[in-house]
């Protein structure tokens, strides 16, 4: 359902985009309009099926899993605690990484428009008396290489506290269950194994999800690499008559 609503939503944007670029005659160069086509897409799709449905979905069974921890477990309520901090604090770290999205954006933009108009300039000949364009393009790759850092910091940054909350919580509840019930300890520590064991499951899904983005980059690997290869020419050689073998 959530691959439906996004390819849904892509298939509207991209028809609007196309659309304007129809009615404003591709205003602003070709090269803005390629971009927005062709790599905003997989965005959209992200912010669609990863973002707004997932983040949905997450908040609806989170919140309904705390609050029912909440009611049926009163005792355990402090558990609950650190999750709720972290969330709290993932607010504002939200605006800020919202901000390294867009700079990392902004120069992704401004090397693909380059990128796209060097390539019609080299596939044409027409290369200017300064070059070829290699040190422009290093130089945007270092700025748009920084942004993504920046990016991927804020991000891991957000992911550890994340993490780091739901280890505090568990480590909470268990030594609440110890404290409530000096005989419960052998169920504290039980509870402790179904934490490693979750902990090592989320493990594991995350190296699907690794495995499925390896994948779908050795595919792109092997197109750049034939991309690479130089381009087979055939040579037509005038036949010859006699003996001569023809070539």
């Amino acid at each position: 359902m959530g691959e439906s609503f996004a390819q849904s939503y892509v298939t509207e944007c991209r028809a609007a985009l196309f659309n304007a670029v129809i009615r404003f005659r591709a205003e602003g160069g070709e090269a803005r309009w390629l971009t927005g086509l062709v790599g905003d897409m997989t965005a959209l799709r992200n912010y669609a099926l990863r973002g707004s449905v997932r983040l949905f979905t997450t908040s609806i069974s989170g919140g309904a899993a705390a609050l029912w921890l909440a009611w049926s477990y009163p005792q355990l309520r402090l558990a609950i605690l650190p999750l709720l901090v972290a969330t709290i604090a993932l607010a504002p770290m939200a605006m800020v990484l919202q901000k390294a999205i867009a700079n990392q954006r902004h120069q992704r933009g401004r090397l693909n428009r380059f990128v796209v108009r060097r390539v019609r300039i080299e596939a044409a000949g027409q290369a200017g008396p300064l070059g070829h364009g290699r040190r422009k393009l290093h130089e945007l790759s270092l700025l748009l290489a920084e942004d993504a850092i920046c990016r991927a910091s804020w991000l891991g940054a957000m992911e550890g506290m994340a993490m780091a909350a739901g280890m505090a919580s568990t480590i909470s509840l268990i030594a609440l269950i110890s404290q409530t019930d000096p005989a419960a300890r052998d169920t504290a520590s039980l509870l402790a194994g179904f934490a490693i064991i979750g902990f090592t499951s989320t493990r594991l899904l995350e190296g699907v999800r690794a495995l499925h983005a390896r994948l779908g980059g050795r595919v792109s690997l092997r197109k750049l690499e034939r991309m690479l290869q130089p381009p087979s020419r055939t040579i037509d050689l005038p036949e010859t008559t006699g003996n001569t073998t023809n070539v």
